[in-house]
C-alpha cells in the first residue's frame, strides 16, 4: 500500500501524449501527503515512509522553481491553488523577471545585429547577376528574378 501512489504517479508522469511538467508539483504534493506516518503501523512501514518522504522532498527541492513556473504557465493550473499566497506571488515575480531579462537580451541582440549589418559591405549588383546567371539549376529562374529585383532596389545600377 505504501508504493501504490507511486504507481499512479509513474503512469501520470510517463505520458507522452500530454504535457507533464506542469503537473509534476501536484504529483509531488500528493505523494508527500500519501507518506504521512500513521501511529498504527509497523516500524518497517514507518521507516520506509520516512526514507521515501525525505528522498522525495530532496528531489522536489532540486527541481527548484521550474516546476512552479511550468504549472503557472499551464492554463489548467494557472491559479496555482496548491501553493500558498506567498509562493504564488514569488512564482509570478520570477516569471516577470525572466520575461524582462529576455526582452533586454532580445533588444541587445537586435541592436548588435543591426549595427553589424550596417558595417557589412554588399557585393556589387554585377557580381550578383553573374553568380546567378552561372547557376546550373534551370528551376532557379524564379529565385534569380526575385533576388535580382531585391538587389536592384538596394543597389540601383
Amino acid at each position: 500500500m505504501v508504493l501504490e501512489p507511486f504507481k499512479s504517479a509513474t503512469e501520470i508522469l510517463g505520458g507522452d501524449k500530454y504535457v507533464t511538467s506542469s503537473i509534476t508539483l501536484r504529483v509531488f504534493k500528493n505523494l508527500l501527503a500519501s507518506l504521512k506516518i500513521e501511529d498504527s503501523g509497523s516500524s518497517l512501514k514507518k521507516n520506509l515512509k520516512t526514507a521515501i518522504h525525505d528522498d522525495l522532498k530532496k528531489r522536489k527541492d532540486l527541481m527548484g522553481s521550474i516546476i512552479f513556473k511550468a504549472a503557472a504557465l499551464d492554463p489548467r493550473y494557472r491559479a496555482l491553488k496548491f501553493l500558498t499566497a506567498a509562493e504564488k506571488e514569488n512564482v509570478w515575480k520570477e516569471l516577470e523577471q525572466e520575461v524582462e531579462g529576455q526582452e533586454e537580451t532580445n533588444n541587445t541582440t537586435q541592436q548588435t545585429t543591426s549595427s553589424n549589418t550596417k558595417n557589412v559591405a554588399e557585393p556589387p549588383t554585377k557580381k550578383i547577376k553573374s553568380l546567378l546567371e552561372d547557376s546550373d539549376d534551370e528551376g532557379d529562374n524564379y529565385c534569380t528574378t526575385e533576388l535580382l529585383s531585391q538587389t536592384n532596389q538596394t543597389h540601383p545600377t
